[in-house]
């Protein structure tokens, strides 16, 4: 056997799985029955010959959408980046922890939010160019820009001006001028500060700093307005500043400040401040200045404000040197570490991005950093990468290619794990009615999972905009019922956020009461689902997928009278779908990025690139964003919980059951380790031509 398989199999395979032709089954039997006494064992499923060399060959379970890391989201996209690309940090292939990556060492400031990265002197890239600093400062850059519109760019958004850079906000100061007292004929100065600099010295105590967001219309236009908080400490009046502050279209500010004061030594007094002001405000430049005035109480306060645009420049990550990555947060996050690891926030390389635009990611263009290269991409046939010669780790990275089939239908790739021509068959592409059968084999491996398999619900459909009906279809859902039938160890869920997160419990908000959700519907004027539309259930073309889309199917017929269709779509028009809210209810699974609550959160923001449902809720955003800046654990988790409880009460998506992994490995795979993210780094795994002396 080649180290591609015998060739006149694979093409013959692959070119029946195309046209999925009936004659597949009958081909592969042959095939079986042919090879019995040639490699194969009864402790295991199918043939269990290595290939020639330091060859793998797995499923990739679909045609990635994106080879650009920074626009990838999918699971078959991220199986490929690992091989290709490497961040910061590294991740260990058993359980996870940050390892040093294309960074050899990092420190971090006290109050965490200051990281310095050294870079490897023998960092390069495929090509031979060094990796250096200023690679990663263009690659944010380019993950933040706006018009890369990469889906995951608010994971930087806790980089400061991260956010405000990809979603055009403006960026400012405001600092006082002074505190008068209001009475008589002439106002008294209470404060002013000894000279201008002091109004402006970053060690001084009047300066604040300002994000004005645009305010959009229910088209999603801009208005022209702009809104922001303030948040201004005063030391020499023992107080503080923090309210709102909103400017029109015209400069005219308005806007309210609560402020609270010890003045002459007297006992603290509260007061909520009137805002105002016009402000000179130019649109072309996209900047905007002027003094502001806050009334109450007889105490008036002045301040000068400056805000613009932000730009690619005021985003905290700058290289100090070639080899030295700054990095500036806006507040401490516990997981940053891990976050560098994750492909999205790997370089690209810059001068094959501004000579090739979009269409770098080809094999004969792409530049890459990774344990591997890129060297063939035939569409819906196979992916090639080899060893990359320049890697600073290549000692260590034993296989010399890897290939990867975007094979989609869940028995053909079990049959070609079967036929000997791919080593390992991915966590859940296994077809349901072949578990039983192949539970008790070697090969076949079943571990926890930080994963949520739901449906997304399009909110702004006129049906399914009203909460109660999206309330009745989740609570009409008999969870145990499917998982009975799904067979592999996965649970029902009655949350979002699975379980496996330390310091973290989800709510338990969800239940199967088909009383209840009769009861919800008629009340949204479909009694007995009479008068309900017909909607439909989108999914990507995959067994599993139909036979859930099936059991909801029927379940919400039989539990509350209405009439769902089914709709299924390949990957990529799938994802389209999604994203476009081209849909009334989408099949949805979300695998945990990182062990937190905030990776499965954080993605129903308003606006955010994987919310998908239009649903949008100011309280729930202002819940991540206040765990964005908690630094205390528990109470972090506490604001996440009442962040979930509000996701569950609303509920734009109906979670269904928690993951398993469960997948198909050939016991001479070695250093392809389980763990609860289901990331298996490449550049571990060999293939043991020996396997049987060790069994």
């Amino acid at each position: 056997m080649s180290d591609q398989g015998p060739v006149w199999i694979e093409r013959v395979l692959m070119d029946l799985w195309r046209r999925q032709r009936g004659l597949l089954l009958s081909l592969l039997l042959w095939v079986v029955l042919v090879s019995a006494g040639c490699g194969s064992d009864s402790d295991y499923f199918g043939k269990v010959l290595p290939p020639k060399g330091q060859v793998l060959r797995f499923n990739n379970g679909a045609e990635p959408e994106y080879l650009d890391p920074q626009m990838m989201t999918g699971q078959p996209d991220g199986r490929i980046a690992w091989a290709l690309f490497e961040g910061l940090t590294s991740y260990d292939p058993k359980d996870l922890t940050p390892l040093p990556g294309m960074a050899e060492s990092w420190e971090i400031s006290e109050d965490g939010r200051v990281y310095l990265f050294h870079l490897r002197k023998n960092a390069r890239w495929s090509n031979g160019d060094p990796l250096t600093a200023h690679d990663f400062v263009y690659s944010w850059r380019r993950f933040l820009n706006p018009a890369t519109a990469a889906q995951y760019a608010y994971l930087l958004f806790g980089v400061r001006h991260g956010k405000a850079y990809c979603t055009g906000e403006w960026i400012g100061r405001f600092w006082a001028t002074e505190l008068r007292r209001r009475g008589s004929s002439k106002p008294e100065v209470i404060w002013q500060p000894a000279t201008e600099a002091s109004q402006q010295s970053d060690k001084g105590d009047s300066r604040a700093e300002i994000t004005l967001s645009p305010v959009l219309d229910a088209e999603e236009k801009p208005t022209g307005v702009l809104r922001g908080d303030l948040l201004l400490e005063v030391p020499w009046a023992k107080g503080r500043l923090q309210g709102s502050l909103e400017i029109a279209k015209t400069g005219e500010a308005t806007g309210s400040v609560t402020g609270k004061w010890v003045l002459d030594g007297g006992d603290p007094v509260s007061l909520e401040f009137n805002v105002s002001g016009v402000l000179d405000r130019n649109d072309r430049e996209k900047k905007v200045s002027g003094t502001i005035r806050a009334e109450a109480g007889g105490l008036q306060w002045t301040a000068r404000l400056e805000a613009r645009v932000a730009r690619a420049e005021d985003v905290g990550v700058s290289a100090l040197d070639d080899r030295t990555l700054r990095v500036e947060l806006d507040n401490p996050i516990q997981y940053f570490l891990s976050l560098t690891a994750f492909y999205p926030l790997s370089p690209v390389h810059p001068a094959t991005i501004e000579k090739y635009g979009e269409r770098w990611a080809t094999p004969e263009r792409m530049v890459s950093n990774g344990a591997f290269r890129l060297v063939e991409h035939s569409l819906q046939n196979r992916i090639v990468m080899v060893r990359s010669e320049t890697y600073w780790d290549g000692e260590n990275v034993k296989l010399e290619k890897v290939i990867a089939y975007p094979v989609e239908l869940y028995t053909t790739g079990c049959d070609l794990y079967k036929a000997g021509e791919i080593d390992i068959e991915p966590s859940n592409y296994i077809p349901l009615e072949f578990i039983p059968r192949i539970k008790t084999k070697k090969d076949y491996a079943i571990h926890p999972y930080l994963g949520t398999y739901f449906y997304r619900i399009n909110v702004n459909h006129p049906v399914l905009k009203d909460k109660r009906v999206r309330r009745a279809l989740a609570f009409s859902v008999d969870r145990e019922a499917m998982v009975r039938f799904l067979r592999a160890g996965q649970l029902p869920a009655w949350y979002f956020v699975p379980d496996g997160i330390p310091r973290y419990k989800s709510p338990r908000l969800l239940r199967f009461d088909v009383k209840e959700a009769k009861r919800l519907l008629a009340e949204a004027g479909y009694p007995g689902g009479k008068g309900f539309p017909k909607l439909s259930i989108l999914y990507n073309t995959t067994e599993q997928h139909k036979q859930i889309a099936v059991i909801m199917q029927r379940m919400w017929k039989k539990n509350l009278g209405i009439d769902i269709g089914l709709k299924n779509q390949e990957w990529k028009v799938y994802l389209k779908s999604q994203r476009s809210l081209d849909y009334e209810i989408s099949r949805s699974g979300w695998i945990g990025d990182y062990a937190d609550p905030n990776t499965f959160l954080d993605m129903f923001l308003t606006g955010g690139g994987n919310n998908n449902t239009g649903w949008s809720n100011r309280r729930y955003d202002e819940l991540i964003a206040m765990a964005a800046r908690e630094s205390d654990p528990q109470r972090r988790m506490q604001i996440f919980y009442e962040a979930e409880e509000i996701l569950m009460d609303e509920l734009p998506i109906i979670p269904l059951y928690i993951y398993t992994t469960f997948y198909l490995k050939k016991p001479y795979v070695r250093g392809y380790t389980s763990n609860i993210q289901d990331v298996h780094p490449l550049k571990y795994v060999w293939i043991d031509h020996d396997w049987r002396a060790k069994e």
